[in-house]
């Protein structure tokens, strides 16, 4: 079952305001097309596009597809795909792929994390570069959580008022997060709306992230803390990494 369906409409509501990382992808990107994976509604895919970039987006959720394409109906070098990687036309080529905001850890565990990335690898044309954003574990707001109720979202406008929380559990020894969240939703004509969604996320340390990235035969080229460029630390807020296929390495 798509986790998102019921929660697309109120996705950018939480996140439009959220810019930092498209400075940090637009600095990276240097040949197209791009393929972003998990594009979700669009919020970065647009972005590139108006920065001229032919780019192709995959997302298994229906529900944010949805959102995405009403919001790139005007670029001609758009391209929308639902479902995963393997269903992107033969022989598709790319010069950049972007995994953004998480999207690793949407994979259930490390066997199919490490396929995702060998067949990501397959994806690049020569001399092309991967883009890989990820939370820190170690700085997660939910590092250590237990249940507890967390406002996420407060938004007020003359239609409606919305409001979000989550509830999230860490599995600290199997690195998982166990995520509820809930919206509510008040409109103008007096109607109440509540609707709510379960994530089970797989989260990567940095260890693991270069570990993965090398079994499947890429080359770390640059590795971030932030997306202002700073070296990674334990403090960290972001795993960020640049890496290329390296075609001279054998596992």
């Amino acid at each position: 079952m798509d986790p998102y369906v019921n929660i697309a409409p109120f996705y950018d509501l939480e996140h439009s305001n959220f810019v930092d990382d498209i400075d940090f992808y637009l600095r990276h990107i240097h040949a197209d097309p791009i393929l972003e994976v998990g594009v979700g509604t669009g919020r970065v895919m647009v972005p590139l596009l108006q920065a001229g970039f032919e780019v192709w987006g995959v997302d298994t959720s229906a529900a944010m597809l949805a959102v995405a394409r009403e919001r790139v109906a005007n670029f001609d070098q758009a391209h929308l795909i639902h479902g995963a990687v393997d269903d992107l036309p033969p022989g598709a080529s790319f010069g950049t792929i972007l995994l953004p905001l998480n999207l690793l850890w949407h994979l259930r565990d490390l066997q199919q994390q490490r396929r995702f990335l060998a067949t990501t690898r397959d994806l690049l044309a020569p001399g092309a570069t991967l883009l890989v954003d990820l939370s820190n574990p170690l700085t997660l707001a939910d590092r250590g959580a237990r249940g507890e109720l967390r406002e996420r979202l407060s938004h007020l406008s003359p239609d409606a008022d919305v409001h979000g929380w989550s509830s999230c559990w860490d599995d600290e020894a199997e690195e998982r997060l166990y995520l509820s969240l809930v919206f509510d939703e008040a409109r103008d004509d007096g109607s109440l709306r509540r609707v709510s969604s379960k994530l089970e996320l797989r989260y990567l340390y940095k260890g693991e992230v270069e570990l993965l990235l090398w079994l499947t035969g890429f080359r770390v080229c640059s590795l971030y803390g932030s997306y202002d460029l700073q070296p990674f630390s334990s403090h960290s807020p972001n795993i960020l990494v640049i890496a290329k296929v390296d075609d001279g390495l054998t596992r």
